[in-house]
């Protein structure tokens, strides 16, 4: 969080106050020595939101820990370094796509040399079927959980859940698509992934928040704001019941509605 002077005009009169805003910094993954990528993201959970960027880009997939390392804000560049050591044979095809200078808070594709929008493997398959009132109860959870938000707005949330409805990570960050990498990376660095059966997200779904959701396995997708085409297609055919506009009590589903009762 980050303190900034504002000037508000209110009635005629104006106003100087103090006010938090949503902080956005620099973060460089270097791997092995060599530079991977550059993400704009909200400074806090870099060993998480690396991890997940590593396991949706098919970097590191693995489960066995990496040594991540974090470096110290530099205060001239606004930005710090995120060193990676992963060894080579570990590597997975995802580390020859690698980012072209900067990665953009709001999107997840964003600086890729090359964009590649097959997803390989087979649909996700679940026995779970979820009650339609479990969905505006989890919502309330995650909304309870955005302290950066409430203090400042201008921030996106991703959460996951297990089955029961118990959280397992709750993360902000200005781009929903960190977030969701924040989220991902927290349940690789705490073991439960498995657990893991819906991901949640503040803003809208594309592509890239399915593709990040499918190579987790996680097989129920929601969203407060709409979907494009190209998610819901993906959704359908990866194996994702697909939800959004989930506001209030109300939501509407894309995809495999045979899972929700």
């Amino acid at each position: 969080m980050a303190k900034r002077t504002s000037y508000q005009f209110r009635s005629g009169e104006l106003l100087q106050r103090q006010e938090d805003v949503a902080e956005e910094r620099m973060m460089q993954i270097v791997i092995n020595g060599q530079p991977y990528t550059l993400t704009m993201c909200t400074p806090g959970d870099e060993e998480s939101l690396t991890r997940g960027i590593l396991h949706s880009e098919d970097v590191y997939t693995g489960m066995k820990t990496i040594r991540i390392a974090v470096g110290e804000m530099d205060l001239n560049s606004r930005s710090r370094v995120v060193q990676v050591w992963i060894p080579d044979e570990a590597l997975g095809p995802g580390i020859a796509n690698q980012r072209n200078l900067m990665s953009v808070s709001s999107c997840g594709m964003c600086g890729k040399y090359d964009v590649d929008l097959e997803l390989q493997g087979d649909p996700l398959t679940t026995d779970i079927k979820l009650n339609q009132q479990f969905i505006p109860a989890l919502f309330k959870t995650m909304r309870m959980n955005q302290p950066l938000f409430d203090a400042a707005g201008g921030t996106h949330a991703s959460a996951a859940f297990d089955r029961r409805g118990q959280l397992l990570a709750c993360k902000e960050d200005i781009g929903r698509h960190n977030a969701v990498d924040k989220v991902i990376g927290s349940l690789l660095m705490t073991d439960q992934r498995s657990e893991a059966i819906i991901l949640l997200v503040s803003g809208r779904i594309s592509y890239e928040i399915v593709s990040k959701c499918y190579r987790a396995g996680i097989p129920f997708l929601a969203a407060v704001s709409a979907p494009s085409s190209l998610a819901i297609e993906y959704c359908e055919s990866l194996g994702i019941t697909l939800m959004a506009f989930c506001r209030d009590d109300k939501f509407t589903v894309y995809t495999h509605v045979e899972r929700i009762q």
